[in-house]
């Protein structure tokens, strides 16, 4: 039974190291929920496989860069929704594996009780069976001498004896030596009782342990079943995530070739560079003629009026997440050619809000349907020496109430993560900006040491 426990535990020590997420066997009501979930999956796989189709007529026109880039979105969106659903599986699968081995680790210290206690009662029984041993030796060494002298009745205890007090006292001594043999015998049979009881102990105690080691093996075999059901879904979660990241790859490459045909994206770069400068040189005029200034609205919104701007003027910046909740960097600073930012993106980012990093005046605002699409450029002031901005690109919407010279705070909505413009997927590309004391240039510079 010892080595049957040892080995069992081996298995079971094994099963967890394989362990790399939780699981529940499923129920009717998991069931109906896993069919659902392979609904969405199969209904998800035929939108990919039309945009498939779309891309590979796209590709052979070579006036389709901007169409492609969509079309690859589109993908990338789609794939970004599989791999969700195959991680809700996974997690469900992982589930369910935990929950066996822990039933299978609970069955195998309930059988190392009851094999401990089936020990101690075997001990037990053994002592027993000895106590009585003793008793019944005593007590047939009794009825062999009273077989051996005779038993008397009290006639004959009279007749022997020479006198009444001797009558008496013969009497007496015969109650004496009855009472003593029925006390040896009932002390006997309580041992008897007392023996029978382990025994019964002993054989329920057997029939249990029968009964959970069955279990322990059904419980095994199931753990097999719930082990190749996970690492099933965790293989389909590699592939499906291997495909996400080829359709972004093409979906850069495709920038690329974009950015090389039309060159639109370096031009605009230039000409909103020079419109941000020339903002932010009048912002600074008006802060030294100690007069508020006015600035018109750039690329869409209403105008307010005169707006005083109050932007950072500490001796260091610090600059909260732009996207509260969601502070994974998918790409990070000079992560491929020419991208002077970070990428926050996450399974859950697509629609989330963002936040301005810190106070500052909106000193641009543009709604494009390429380079950094929907995107707001916000001015902090002069901090340490050198003037700074931030940019948050490929927004989905941008609020109503943010556009060029409104004031902002830390902390404030300013518009929706999403992928417009040269875009590869749901994400905020934020960009840190730091333009030198005489406001002739500026340097992307990496934003991480100046989050928290």
């Amino acid at each position: 039974m010892k080595r049957a426990y040892k080995k069992v535990l081996c298995i079971l020590l094994c099963a967890v190291m394989l362990v790399c997420a939780p699981g529940a066997t499923l129920s009717a009501a998991a069931a109906k929920s896993a069919s659902a979930l392979q609904s969405q999956k199969d209904a998800l796989e035929n939108e990919r496989a039309q945009i498939e189709k779309k891309i590979e007529q796209l590709k052979n026109s070579t006036d389709s860069y901007q169409s492609l880039l969509t079309e690859y979105n589109k993908k990338i969106s789609v794939l970004q929704k599989q791999l969700n659903l195959i991680n809700s599986q996974v997690s469900a699968a992982a589930t369910s594996y935990e929950s066996v081995v822990n039933k299978i680790a609970n069955l195998n210290e309930e059988i190392v009780c009851l094999e401990t206690e089936i020990e101690q009662t075997q001990i037990k029984a053994k002592e027993k069976e000895k106590e009585i041993s003793v008793y019944y030796d005593a007590f047939k060494e009794r009825m062999k001498a009273i077989y051996i002298s005779g038993s008397y009745t009290s006639l004959q205890v009279l007749m022997s004896s020479e006198d009444f007090s001797t009558f008496l006292i013969r009497l007496e001594l015969t109650s004496g030596i009855a009472r003593k043999d029925k006390a040896q015998l009932d002390a006997m049979n309580k041992q008897i009782e007392q023996l029978n009881e382990l025994k019964r102990r002993l054989e329920q105690d057997k029939k249990e342990i029968a009964q959970k080691t069955n279990t322990l093996s059904e419980k095994k075999a199931q753990l097999a079943k719930e082990k190749s059901a996970l690492e099933k879904m965790q293989s389909e979660f590699a592939a499906k995530n291997g495909e996400l990241k080829s359709a972004k790859n093409q979906a850069e490459k495709t920038i690329s070739a974009l950015q090389q045909k039309t060159g639109k994206y370096e031009a605009d770069l230039s000409a909103y560079d020079n419109e941000i400068l020339q903002t932010i040189k009048a912002i600074e005029q008006a802060k030294k003629t100690t007069a508020p200034h006015t600035t018109k609205p750039s690329g869409g919104g209403p105008s307010s009026g005169t707006t005083t701007t109050k932007p950072s003027n500490g001796s260091a910046l610090s600059l909260t997440y732009p996207v509260p909740g969601h502070t994974s960097i998918y790409c990070g600073f000079y992560g491929y050619a020419n991208h002077g930012g970070i990428d926050f993106s996450d399974g859950s980012i697509n629609g989330a809000r963002v936040v301005a990093a810190a106070p500052g005046e909106v000193i641009i605002r543009k709604d494009l349907n390429y380079s950094y699409g929907h995107y707001v450029v916000i001015y902090h002031g002069q901090i340490g020496g050198y003037y700074y901005a931030t940019c948050y690109a490929h927004m989905s919407y941008i609020n109503q109430n943010i556009y060029a010279g409104q004031s902002v705070v830390r902390g404030q909505a300013i518009g929706k993560v999403g992928s417009t413009g040269n875009s590869t997927g749901p994400h905020l590309h934020f960009e840190l900006r730091r333009y030198n004391s005489s406001l002739t240039s500026y340097t992307r510079i990496d934003p991480t040491g100046y989050l928290g």
